[in-house]
């Protein structure tokens, strides 16, 4: 077909073109494309698609992003959980073409051609994930047990557009050092003097303490 056909879907997350079948050169941008849950065939191409489908949820919230191609240069914006985008408002003083001064690629946004439009991106809720747990920290003391710690970060992805935060806890407790510590020999005081061995002519007398 060589008019421009396409298909809304609006709860479709990404497309990634699986087959060529036309005769001619199927480019994708050019002849075959996704742009925030449009699909859409020109120029004699004929394609199947792979899908990622978005849950319905992703239509619970939306965000106005401004994007400017300064001096025609070609300009991008990385955007996690995007489901969908449309156009609100086209600002350029040269014509804004979708497909080829702007559009939306699974989550990158994208200008060029000195395009300057604001959009506005539908957001899929993002569940955040817990990181790799840090080194157990030092233990607090060398015997008698102790304790260290170990953290991590709801941050692999971290939660967005209302997702669900991680569940569990972002530090983790262990006790260490288990062994008795040394204890080092103290002496007591000394005790009273014994009695004199002899009474007279020269004696001994003795006292004596502990290391206790």
């Amino acid at each position: 077909m060589s008019n421009l056909t396409f298909v809304v879907a609006v709860v479709i997350f990404t497309a990634v073109l699986l087959a060529q079948t036309s005769a001619r050169k199927c480019n994708l941008k050019k002849e075959a494309r996704f742009d925030g849950g449009k699909i859409w065939v020109h120029h004699g191409c004929r394609a199947d698609f792979d899908m990622e489908l978005c849950p319905v949820k992703c239509e619970s919230e939306t965000m106005d992003i401004h994007m400017a191609s300064n001096g025609f240069a070609y300009s991008e914006k990385e955007m996690s959980g995007v489901a969908s985008m449309t156009v609100r408002n086209k600002l350029s003083g040269s014509a804004c073409d979708l497909g080829k001064s702007f559009g939306f690629d699974g989550g990158k946004i994208w200008v060029h051609h000195g395009c300057r439009a604001d959009f506005d991106v539908e957001l899929c809720p993002v569940d955040g994930s817990w990181s790799d747990y840090s080194e157990w920290t030092a233990c607090s003391v060398p015997c008698g047990g102790g304790n260290q710690t170990r953290n991590r970060s709801c941050s692999n992805p971290a939660p967005a557009f209302g997702g669900a935060d991680c569940d569990g806890n972002a530090e983790e407790k262990q006790k260490c050092n288990l062994q008795e510590c040394p204890v080092d020999g103290s002496w007591s005081d000394y005790s009273e003097w014994t009695a004199c061995s002899v009474p007279c002519g020269g004696g001994n007398q003795t006292r004596n303490r502990s290391c206790s």
